[in-house]
């Protein structure tokens, strides 16, 4: 008995389906180097990186006059990423090309190199927007003197100074001279913001590590938590308990005598067995509170500090021995404390605003016709006759107490 064989049966009409669509992609036209090229270069745009050969052509064609969009549709670049580069490129020419290495610019950052304030050279701005012009040479004077400070900080020592200019427009400023930003890595961390209510009632110590040629240095630093004033310093060869008390006391006799000290568990400041001489002295002599720190974030208002002068003293310029170091950090904290404006304050307010209250009143501010020079003199003058004034109050409420 033989099997009958079944055949399956052909569906017709996917067939003709089939053909058409082989048909269809044959007589597709091949498109261009160009499209091609924009086409590969848009999806995959994130992340690109140009040869020194494509940025030429890019900016040659930029120069010709093609639009944004044009030279986006055409390469796949963005329109953020040409401007980039015609900047760099008028700053240093051939350096976007390759006829000069990326690693030859001259850094804009300062602290990039310690052989003193980078030299790049003022570039006079492009822009037409209003107020533009007036203040580019106050910004530039203001960045050369201070180059540890960013565009924020700059704005708001020349708001003190009378000189009214945006953020965008002093970082505008500083980015046609060289100026890149610092990126830090964002850390996603819950914050407890806090502050005391009046001078004195809080106090920060804690020490800074650093190296002169080759010499490991800590300058001991403490700051009032009210105001971040800070009410001493001392550069030692160790973390000792002497410059400790040394600190402490210079800043009680100045001053007047604090709350709470908050420090870190360092054993200069803590001991695990018992009380140290420190916590003694504080305890019994002056009845002032020790508060340790659980982290560094709650003593972070000095960590800060201790960040600012790296920045702004110690990545500026090589010293060459410990004293010119430290002559150099002497006269940081001073402009810290009476002329740096605080970004944790007010706008517009140094340290000494809150701390000292009305020592500006008489001959520190710049009257018409009195020059910088005389001006600083007068304000030397008259701080010293504040610290008489206070020395004689606590000399004469210590006889009377005696």
């Amino acid at each position: 008995m033989s099997k009958e064989t079944k055949t399956p049966a052909v569906d017709s009409e996917l067939i003709q389906r089939v053909v058409a669509a082989l048909m269809a992609s044959v007589a597709t036209p091949i498109p261009s180097p160009a499209a091609t090229r924009a086409d590969v270069n848009s999806s995959a745009r994130k992340g690109r990186r140009y040869g020194a050969a494509e940025k030429k052509e890019i900016l040659a064609a930029a120069s010709l006059g093609k639009r944004p969009e044009e030279l986006e549709a055409e390469f796949g670049v963005a329109r953020e990423t040409v401007s980039r580069w015609e900047r760099r490129e008028a700053r240093t020419p051939g350096s976007v090309a390759g006829t000069v290495p990326l690693n030859s610019v001259v850094p804009a950052a300062p602290r990039t190199g310690r052989d003193g304030v980078a030299a790049v050279q003022p570039v006079e701005p492009k822009d037409n927007h209003k107020g533009y012009y007036p203040h580019w040479k106050e910004v530039l004077k203001t960045w050369r003197s201070r180059p540890g400070l960013g565009p924020a900080q700059i704005k708001n020592q020349l708001h003190r100074a009378g000189i009214k200019v945006t953020v965008a427009t002093v970082r505008k400023i500083l980015e046609e001279n060289g100026y890149t930003p610092h990126k830090a890595a964002v850390k996603e961390v819950e914050i407890n913001r806090y502050e005391a209510v009046r001078p004195l009632e809080i106090v920060h110590m804690d020490f800074k590590h650093f190296y002169i040629n080759k010499a490991k240095v800590y300058l001991l630093l403490l700051q009032d938590d009210f105001s971040r004033f800070l009410c001493g310093h001392q550069m030692t060869d160790s973390e000792n308990m002497k410059s400790v008390i040394e600190v402490f006391e210079g800043c009680v006799n100045r001053y007047g005598k604090m709350q709470n000290v908050m420090t870190d568990a360092g054993s200069a400041f803590y001991s695990w067995n018992g009380i140290n001489k420190f916590q003694k002295l504080m305890s019994e002599e002056y009845g002032v509170d020790q508060i340790k720190a659980g982290s560094p974030r709650s003593n972070g208002k000095i960590e800060n500090v201790n960040k600012q002068i790296e920045k702004e003293v110690l990545d500026v310029k090589m010293y060459a021995s410990l004293e010119e170091a430290n002559t150099a950090i002497r006269k940081w904290i001073r402009f810290y404390n009476f002329e740096r404006t605080h970004m944790g304050l007010p706008p517009g307010m140094v340290p000494a605003d809150r701390f000292l209250p009305g020592w500006n009143e008489s001959g520190v501010v710049r009257e018409p016709g009195i020059d910088v020079a005389t001006a600083r003199v007068n304000a030397e003058q008259a701080e010293q006759k504040a610290w008489r004034e206070v020395s004689e109050f606590v000399l004469s409420r210590m006889k009377r107490v005696a």
